[in-house]
C-alpha cells in the first residue's frame, strides 16, 4: 500500500493541496454537466465573497487561505486546439494527418484545491465536514470517488478520499510563523484601537495632550478584556457588542 502524503507544517500553519478528477458527462435528469454545476457553485461562492456576504467556509476560524480552480485539458496539456475542438500535438500544420489528435471530451477536467490553515490536516478536514456539510458535498460531490453519503455522514470516507488525491508540497513558506488566524485578527483589531488612542492623545503639533498618563491608564483598562472578544483555543467567537458597551464594562 502506498504511503499517504504528509502535509507540511511551518510555525503552526499547515498546507494541503488536492487534485481530484471531475465526473464526466451530464447529471442525470439535468441539462448540465458535473463540471458546469461545479463551476456554478464556485462562482456563486466567489460572488458572495466579492460582495462581502458570509459564506459557509467563513465559519471555520483556522483558515488562512483557500482556493479552488477547475483545471481543464486545454490548460494542462501542451498543444493546439484545431477547429473541430481536438487537441493537436507535434504539428505546425493543423491539417497534418500525422499529428496525434485527442478528442477533448475524452479528457478529464480536475478540481484543484489548495489551503493553508492552523493545526493538523485531519482536524481541518473534520471542521470542513462538520461546519460545511452539504456545501462541501455541492463542490466535491461533482468529483469521482467522493463518498456517496457525503463528508459529514462519512468522515472516514472523506478522509481517505482526500489523502488519495493529496499532492506532495516540495517547499512551503509561512511569512508569520507562530501566529494563528484568531491571533492575527486580534492583533489587527488591537492595532486599530491603539491608532485611535494615539490620535486622541496628540495635539495638532504632534505633542501629547495634558493628562496622557490618565488617558493611557483608561486605554489599558478598556482593552484589558480585549482578548475575550476573540476566538479561544476551540475557535469559538463571542457575540460582538457595541464599542460603547465595551467601554462601560471596562470603566465599571
Amino acid at each position: 500500500m502506498a504511503r499517504w502524503v504528509e502535509s507540511k507544517n511551518v510555525g503552526g500553519v499547515s498546507e494541503v493541496t488536492l487534485l481530484t478528477p471531475i465526473k464526466k458527462g451530464f447529471i442525470p435528469g439535468e441539462g448540465r454537466t458535473y463540471e458546469q454545476r461545479l463551476h456554478q457553485a464556485l462562482t456563486l461562492t466567489q460572488e458572495r465573497i466579492a460582495n462581502g456576504y458570509p459564506t459557509a467556509i467563513s465559519t471555520i476560524p483556522t483558515i488562512h487561505f483557500a482556493r479552488w480552480l477547475i483545471l481543464r485539458p486545454q490548460q494542462y496539456l501542451c498543444g493546439d486546439v484545431d477547429p473541430r475542438g481536438r487537441l493537436t500535438y507535434g504539428a505546425t500544420n493543423l491539417a497534418d494527418d500525422t499529428a496525434i489528435k485527442l478528442e477533448m471530451e475524452k479528457l478529464t477536467s480536475w478540481l484543484f484545491f489548495a489551503s493553508n490553515f492552523d493545526g493538523d490536516m485531519m482536524a481541518y478536514l473534520r471542521d470542513f465536514a462538520v461546519f460545511l456539510g452539504e456545501d462541501l458535498d455541492h463542490v466535491w460531490g461533482n468529483c469521482e470517488g467522493y463518498p456517496a453519503k457525503g463528508a459529514s455522514r462519512d468522515f472516514d470516507g472523506f478522509w481517505a478520499y482526500a489523502k488519495k488525491y493529496q499532492l506532495t508540497t516540495h517547499a512551503f513558506y509561512n511569512a508569520y510563523p507562530g501566529l494563528s488566524v484568531p491571533r492575527i485578527h486580534q492583533l489587527a483589531a488591537f492595532k486599530d484601537l491603539f491608532d485611535a488612542f494615539v490620535a486622541r492623545t496628540r495635539d495638532g503639533d504632534g505633542r501629547s495632550i495634558d493628562g496622557l498618563a490618565e488617558a493611557f491608564d483608561q486605554f489599558v483598562a478598556e482593552t484589558a478584556c480585549f482578548p475575550s472578544a476573540f476566538p479561544d483555543a476551540g475557535g469559538m467567537y463571542r457575540i460582538p457588542v457595541p464599542t460603547g458597551e465595551i467601554h462601560r464594562r471596562g470603566a465599571g
